[in-house]
This record gives structure tokens, C-alpha cells and sequence, in this order.
């Protein structure tokens, strides 16, 4: 019994070090910039070894990507939040919009490391259009209800609507990650959706002959 009870308070103990490692590294990648940071510093401001980081985590990329991974919980969120009236335009933008929120609160210094981690391939973590993604879920399940009301045009296949949507989800990340102005990404982001999916998703009205 006293084993049992050991190994729990050890259990314990692992779980706020590794909580303590990454608010640590969090902190210190948005407060210095990723390459301004290294093991030693995460670890001195976290009182802990550097044999302790490498225990919970592979690698500063790999605290990136846990990091960006609780976008999917935005996601979910702002899906469960939806007016269940309103049109299948406004709930794909309003549970994208969350994701750009949530990307535009990291900064583009946190994204660009993100985005550089997966160039590389350094860690895994599937794509935005990948269908084993929540997000992927989510906006298929707002695709088939947008085609089954005839909002959406039903001439396209839907996994390509889904497809063409999350480019330009996607590359509005990349495009604000790159640029050095003060534009907003959530409202650049949205602008460029709702123009995106008016002029090409939306069934158009044919009017009828005279």
C-alpha cells in the first residue's frame, strides 16, 4: 500500500514539474523570441535540471507544437457555441475565426517557429486538412449541413470545398506570419473567407426564365 501510494506522489511530483517546464518555456519564448531561449535558461527559471526537460519533452520545438495542439479545444469551443439557426456560413467563419484568435494571441514569432517545425517535419502533428484533426471534423460536419440545405453548391464535392477552404485558412497564416504590418489576422483572415466562400462556395440563386 505504501508503494501504491509512493509511486502516485511521484506521479504527482512529474506531472507540476512538467507543467512548471512548459508555462516556463511559454513564458520565456514569447517574452525573448524561440532562438533567444535555450534548455538552460527554461530550466534555471524553472528550478529544475536540464536531465528533467529532456525527461517530459524531446526538444523546444516539441513544447512548440504541444502548444499549438490546444488550438483543437478552441475549435470544439467555438463549435459548441454556435447558434444552431444561424447559416452554415456563419458558423464555418465564427469556428475559424477562433482558430485565428488563438493563432494571433501566440504572435508571429511563436508561429514561425511552428510553421518552420513543420517544414522540416521535426514533429508530428497532421495539418490542418488532415481528417483525423477535430477541426477537420468540424468543418465537414458544417460542409454536409450547408450542402443538405442547399446553401453550398452541390455540384462540388465536398471534400474539395473542405479543401479549398482550409488553403485559404491556411495561407492567410502563413501571409500574416510573413508580413510585418499591423493588420489583424482574425480580420483578414475572415475578410477573405467569407469573399472566398460567397464567390465560390455559396449555390447561386439561377433566376427563372420569362
Amino acid at each position: 500500500m505504501r508503494k501504491k501510494d509512493e509511486l502516485t506522489t511521484r506521479q504527482k511530483k512529474a506531472l507540476e514539474t512538467r507543467k512548471t517546464l512548459f508555462e516556463t518555456a511559454i513564458r520565456l519564448f514569447i517574452e525573448n523570441g524561440f532562438e533567444n531561449v535555450h534548455i538552460e535558461d527554461i530550466t534555471r527559471e524553472a528550478g529544475t535540471s536540464t536531465g528533467a526537460f529532456y525527461t517530459h519533452f524531446k526538444s523546444k520545438d516539441d513544447v512548440v507544437v504541444e502548444h499549438y495542439k490546444k488550438i483543437e479545444d478552441t475549435y470544439v469551443q467555438a463549435y459548441e457555441k454556435l447558434d444552431p439557426y444561424s447559416s452554415a456560413t456563419e458558423k464555418l467563419l465564427n469556428v475559424l475565426k477562433a482558430g485565428f484568435d488563438y493563432s494571433e494571441g501566440l504572435g508571429r514569432n511563436f508561429l514561425g517557429v511552428f510553421f518552420s517545425n513543420q517544414f522540416a517535419q521535426k514533429e508530428d502533428i497532421p495539418y490542418a486538412m488532415h481528417k483525423d484533426r477535430k477541426v477537420y471534423k468540424i468543418v465537414l460536419n458544417i460542409v454536409e449541413e450547408g450542402q443538405q440545405k442547399k446553401e453550398f453548391r452541390t455540384d462540388l464535392d465536398k471534400k474539395d470545398i473542405i479543401s479549398m477552404i482550409f488553403k485559404c485558412y491556411t495561407g492567410s497564416h502563413f501571409e500574416w506570419t510573413l508580413m510585418k504590418d499591423e493588420r489583424s489576422l482574425a480580420e483578414e483572415g475572415i475578410k477573405f473567407l467569407r469573399l472566398f466562400i460567397e464567390g465560390t462556395v455559396l449555390a447561386k440563386q439561377i433566376p427563372e426564365k420569362t
